[in-house]
């Protein structure tokens, strides 16, 4: 069996070099999963067993974690962006779009990405699980956290720096040389799983398949990482609203949702249109059916899983 690679050079290439390159993007993913988000797990179980010492000190136990969110995130994906030869340059550089399609992709992104969070709350209230990041007239965040300047500095602009770095700007752009559409699929499903939260799973498919559709739009990462770190920094500051007021946030997030799908329909929302085809799918099918790759998620559905049961 042959693929054609990237639209670009249309390039053939064989089973095995495919199966191969689906492999590093699996045990990356592995390296991806096991640092930044099992090491947290095992270092909090093992401080309250008494096996560590407890850091009391919030900066020193910001730094440790930032080493290893940095390490845990560059090193794996730097290792596929190798594998696959993908020129990142190409895919940060500056991009043709103006403040009005910035406002424009922003009220889409943020509209919809609000509704899915608020939708996700009700379903996980029902279901009695934690992680609730919305109440039912507004949005509520761990008073702590959103006071914490660190938490902010990581929630606003870190989180969204190497998200943007590793899925978009990696991930995606390396797995387009086997079609876009197979490229947005595997990485939006690749970015919901790695979010440890029920309460984040719908929110975070939004999140992810409008940013790597927008990404694609503009063969650029930047427009996705304004629109990311935006979007964070909108949550925090509705955090801050005082949870009698906390209506005016609701009633905000429904008027940037109509608006989103007014924008849509109108076609204002100027981003393209990616359908399937007959190689992606069977590239989907192929990428699914790589034991690494099938690992890597699983490893990502087990933290889900704990993070639900243990209630970290």
């Amino acid at each position: 069996m042959v693929y054609n690679c990237s639209m670009a050079n249309k390039k053939t290439v064989s089973q095995n070099y495919v199966k191969k390159q689906f492999s590093i993007v699996g045990i990356a993913l592995m390296i991806y999963a096991l640092v930044v988000i099992f090491m947290p797990i095992g270092a909090k179980v093992c401080v309250e067993n008494g096996l560590f010492p407890r850091i009391d000190n919030p900066k020193l136990s910001f730094i440790i974690s930032f080493i290893g969110l940095i390490i845990g995130t560059v090193f794996p994906f730097m290792i596929v962006r190798r594998v696959f030869g993908t020129n990142l340059k190409e895919f940060t550089k500056k991009t043709e779009i103006d403040l009005s399609d910035y406002l424009i992709n922003f009220v889409v992104y943020f509209g919809f990405v609000a509704a899915a969070l608020y939708v996700n709350t009700i379903i996980t209230k029902l279901l009695g699980v934690q992680g609730i990041m919305l109440s039912d007239v507004g949005i509520v965040f761990n008073e702590i956290l959103v006071d914490s300047p660190i938490y902010l500095f990581t929630f606003i602009f870190l989180s969204p720096l190497l998200e943007e770095y590793a899925f978009r700007g990696v991930l995606l752009n390396s797995l387009s040389k086997y079609g876009r559409y197979f490229a947005l699929m595997m990485t939006t499903i690749v970015y919901t799983l790695a979010h440890a939260s029920i309460s984040e799973m719908i929110p975070s498919f939004v999140m992810g398949y409008l940013l790597a559709k927008m990404t694609l739009t503009y063969k650029s990462i930047r427009p996705s990482l304004f629109t990311h770190i935006m979007g964070n920094a909108l949550l925090c500051a509705f955090a801050l609203v005082p949870e009698k007021y906390s209506i005016f946030s609701l009633v905000f997030i429904a008027i940037l949702l109509i608006l989103a799908i007014i924008l849509v329909f109108s076609k204002k929302y100027n981003i393209i249109s990616i359908g399937s085809s007959d190689s992606s799918k069977r590239a989907i099918k192929f990428f699914l059916s790589n034991i690494f790759v099938i690992i890597a998620l699983l490893l990502f559905v087990m933290h889900t899983t704990l993070i639900t049961l243990l209630k970290f």
